[in-house]
């Protein structure tokens, strides 16, 4: 599997300290671009499919962690 975009959907400071580092790193250097909810807010991807004009966008602030 050779993901050209990844999105993860995770609280800030979750308990199970997820997603895990090694996994996220593995991707990034495989050539994949890694957006999160913890850390880039809100994530999407945007374009034509059927032309190959897909971006990964993200906007707004992530929550931030629970005390």
């Amino acid at each position: 599997m050779s993901p050209r975009a990844v999105l993860v959907s995770v609280g800030a400071g979750n308990r199970y300290r997820h997603p895990d580092p090694g996994l996220i790193g593995g991707l990034e250097r495989g050539g994949a671009a890694v957006r999160s909810t913890d850390t880039a807010g809100d994530i999407a991807v945007v374009g034509r499919p059927a032309e190959e004009d897909l971006q990964v966008v993200s906007r707004g602030s992530p929550l931030a962690e629970p005390r």
